[in-house]
């Protein structure tokens, strides 16, 4: 009986690994983020009565929705702030150069940025060398008390990242903030596979935290 007990523990492990492997290669692919809804290049914009102000691109792509919501609420930031504001999916821009400051964003989804994020500072990178460019991520990564995102989060994935795209260097501090994990917006293979490894449901979003580093941005981007 313990024997077989211990077969069946081996077989879940080795099932779970299997799973986060074929997850790791599956989503480490260029493919669209299967949550983009949106035909347009500009999704909302926002200070359009700022008519002196600066345009600034907010870039971002989004897995589950709140990535998206943060770039709203920096753009809210911004556009009180007197900044002419637009947000778009980061896949979809062609062209950086009718702004004149850019904040990029991603949630780390599999130890890296999705898809859309990373190719949009690829392609634009030798642009955006040349632009103030600001970058937030958003990580379930956080103290269970604080909510705030752990400090280890820049220099285990973020910096990777950077390090692909040496050409950017982005302003101020990396905005670090805390994203929502729900096991029923995975895909089944990847909900499996985080029940195995006793994964549950969290939420770290914090507005006032969003909303401090984008008032900073108000002053690094005059």
């Amino acid at each position: 009986m313990k024997q077989g007990m211990v077969y069946s523990g081996m077989s879940i492990r080795v099932i779970s690994a299997l799973l986060i492997t074929v997850g790791l290669l599956y989503f480490s692919l260029p493919v669209r983020s299967l949550a983009d809804q949106s035909d347009g290049i500009v999704e909302e914009s926002c200070g359009e009565e700022n008519v002196n102000g600066k345009k600034v691109l907010i870039a971002y792509d989004s897995k589950h929705g709140s990535t998206a919501l943060v770039a709203r609420q920096i753009a809210d930031v911004l556009c009180i702030c007197g900044y002419q504001v637009d947000i778009s999916r980061a896949r979809k821009v062609e062209d950086v150069t009718l702004y004149d400051a850019v904040v990029a964003g991603s949630p780390i989804y599999w130890a890296k940025f999705l898809p859309g994020t990373q190719l949009f500072l690829k392609n634009h990178e030798q642009t955006l060398a040349t632009m103030p460019v600001a970058l937030f991520a958003l990580s379930t990564y956080a103290d269970e008390e604080t909510g705030l995102v752990r400090d280890e989060v820049k220099g285990f994935f973020v910096d990777k990242e950077l390090e692909k795209v040496p050409g950017i260097n982005p302003l101020g501090e990396i905005g670090l903030f805390g994203g929502t994990f729900t096991l029923r917006t995975l895909f089944p293979v990847e909900a499996f596979s985080m029940k195995l490894e006793n994964y549950s449901d969290s939420n770290y979003l914090n507005e006032e935290v969003v909303i401090t580093w984008a008032q900073n941005l108000c002053i690094l981007f005059e």
